[in-house]
Order: C-alpha cells, then structure tokens, then sequence
C-alpha cells in the first residue's frame, strides 16, 4: 500500500469476502440475451496543427435492441488491418434504454491504419443491478 512501510514483505496475503449477497437463477432461460446493434463504423485520421496525422477516431452508433435498458453497457473495440490487430480500447455508456442508440466515439493519440472493427457490446446480466428499472 502506498505509504504504509512494512518490517519485512509479508509471508501470507488472506482473501476473505464478507457481506456477500446471493442472487439464485433457476432457469437461465428467462435471461434474455442483450442485442445490440452497431452501424455506421467511421474511422478518420485526426490532424495536427502541421498537417500531418496526429491521432485516429472511431465513431460508432450502438443501437439497444432489446426489451430491457441496462445500467452499464460495456463496449470493448479492437481495430484491424487483415486479421492483425491494430490498435484496441475499451468504454462504458450508462443507462441504456430498449431502443435507444448512442453514437459513442474512440480516439487514439496515434495514427492507426485499419480496415476492419470488432465491437462487440457486453452486460453483465448477473449483476442485481444491470436491469434498468422500468418506473
């Protein structure tokens, strides 16, 4: 821990979890699985003050197409150029509602040379809170 000056490293590190709480799901069946729907990918090169590349954007609209909103969606993207992997990154957009499109926007400080995007949203339906309530 920063600050904190020990004697002699520790021997033994205890992982004990307290105050957990249980929520039991008898039929995984009345999950419904999250649908998404990702349109109007756009990569474009950022320019500098010289005219040269200075960075990259993506902008991407993320459609809910379920019947449920969500609390927290996770968007990891990973841009491609064949199958090599170029450049990836990773956010999160809150409350989510059924039908609701966002357009959400990755930059990276360098100039990346893609052709392919792999965006593939995610909701932790385990969570007690991932469903938006409907009041």
């Amino acid at each position: 821990l920063p600050g904190v000056t020990l004697a002699a490293p520790p021997t033994n590190v205890t992982f004990e979890p307290n105050q957990i709480t249980w929520q039991r799901i008898r039929d995984l069946s009345t999950l419904s699985t999250p649908s998404f729907v990702v349109t109007d990918q756009k990569i474009e090169p950022l320019l500098g003050v010289s005219g040269g590349a200075s960075g990259t954007r993506l902008t991407v609209t993320v459609k809910n197409d379920s019947p449920f909103g969500y609390r927290t969606v996770g968007l990891p993207v990973v841009l491609t150029r064949g199958s090599a992997i170029q450049a990836a990154a990773y956010q999160q957009v809150e409350r989510v509602r059924s039908g609701e499109a966002r357009t959400v926007v990755y930059f990276w400080p360098v100039s990346v040379q893609a052709d392919g995007v792999t965006l593939k949203p995610e909701v932790n339906l385990l969570l007690p809170e991932a469903l938006l309530s409907t009041r």
